[in-house]
Formats: structure tokens, sequence, C-alpha cells
């Protein structure tokens, strides 16, 4: 199913599909060279030139997200072993384990943007 909303490349701004973009993506339309299409859109937030195809064919769309889930579970092991383990108190634990999960989705939203920063360089 296409999506509504995307994300520029550069910035990672969400921004929201027109109508008919929706539809010719919810269809598998893929844009032609002599489509009556403009080839890119502007991103408003950091002016970078967005291929409309790419936009259509859902290139762009948000992925499922399988690492929040995972961060949160190794938060909670880790302020289950803190606790029990290492015999620290309960606010120190939790503390941890919200660290631990803190330090995992900012290093994974980091490594993200540098990769799509590459990627809309080339």
């Amino acid at each position: 199913m296409a999506a509504t909303h995307f994300r520029c490349p550069r910035c990672r701004r969400m921004l929201e599909k027109g109508a008919a973009a929706f539809v010719l993506g919810s269809v598998g339309y893929a844009p032609k060279a002599e489509d009556p299409l403009p080839p890119s859109v502007t991103c408003p937030g950091c002016g970078f030139a967005i291929d409309t195809a790419d936009m259509i064919a859902g290139r762009l769309d948000e992925k499922a997200d399988w690492l929040s889930p995972l961060a949160v579970v190794l938060g909670l092991a880790a302020a289950f072993v803190s606790f029990y383990g290492f015999r620290r108190s309960g606010i120190a634990a939790v503390g941890i384990g919200f660290g631990v999960t803190f330090a995992i989705v900012g290093a994974a939203d980091v490594a993200e943007r540098l990769w799509a920063s590459l990627k809309a360089r080339r």
C-alpha cells in the first residue's frame, strides 16, 4: 500500500504527497519521460530537488521500524541486569535502561542521516 507521506532524502523532513501522486503510486504507475509531470519537486525545508518518479514509486516512503522495539527490549534488559545483577538502586537501573534505549535509537538515527546525506550527494 502506498504511503501518504514521505521523507526528504537530504533533511529527512516529513512531506505529504499530493492526491495524484498517492493514487498513481498505489496503482503501481511508473512515470515516463513524456508524461506531463515535473521531473522533481522541491523540499520546502532544504530546497533539495526530489525526484518525482522516486516519490510516486514509493522509494522515499517510511519503512517499517524494527529498531525502536529492539532498543526498548534491550533497554529493559539493561535495567533488569543492572538492578538484579549489579544490585543498583531502582532509579539507577531505570536510568541505565533509558540510557541504553536512547543511545541505540540515537546512534541509529545518526547513521541513517549520514547514509541519506551520502546518497543525496551522489
